[in-house]
């Protein structure tokens, strides 16, 4: 039988916990640590063997994202949402590394202006955490807004970014 593992990628960031199928398809990225021993999201198990070599590039990418060596990922990774979510999280993968836009300039870019509250609630749902940086979706009255991570990696995901763009922007793919 089949399991899906999940790989924990440590940087200066909280333990990000990374969940793939044996195919080496991401599925979900996320920062809350393991629900019981082993285990960190339903249905995955914590592996304790070094992780195939896709998996590990994987890895290595969101990892040096986090250090500001990398902007951008050549990742194959498994999408489950709504059409509505999907067209959502594909509009925050489109702005550049180090941009933001507010909730209702991502609802505009997708041609959905009324639908603001509706993008936030997409982006609260995002599995992908990094890799669809809905970070970079900030509010228009100011500040920071929601992040499922939270929101001081929000802070820090935004000061790394800004930091890195302030000087050369580190390689694309």
């Amino acid at each position: 039988m089949n399991r899906d593992y999940v790989y924990v990628i440590e940087s200066e960031f909280p333990e990000l916990w990374v969940s793939f199928t044996p195919s080496g398809v991401m599925y979900r990225c996320d920062v809350t640590p393991p629900q019981q021993p082993g285990c960190c999201v339903p249905g995955f198990a914590r592996s304790s063997v070094d992780p195939p070599e896709d998996i590990q590039d994987a890895m290595d990418q969101i990892a040096a994202f986090l250090q500001g060596s990398r902007s951008s990922f050549s990742l194959r990774f498994l999408e489950r949402g709504t059409d509505f979510q999907k067209l959502v999280w594909q509009a925050a993968r489109e702005i550049p590394y180090g941009g933001t836009l507010t909730y209702k300039e991502l609802a505009a870019a997708i041609g959905r202006t009324e639908s603001v509250r509706a993008v936030g609630r997409a982006l609260g749902s995002n599995p992908l955490l990094i890799i669809t940086p809905c970070h970079r979706i900030v509010p228009a009255r100011g500040g920071t807004g929601g992040y499922r991570g939270g929101r001081r990696m929000k802070k820090r995901l935004l000061a790394l970014e800004a930091n890195y763009c302030s000087q050369t922007p580190p390689a694309h793919s």
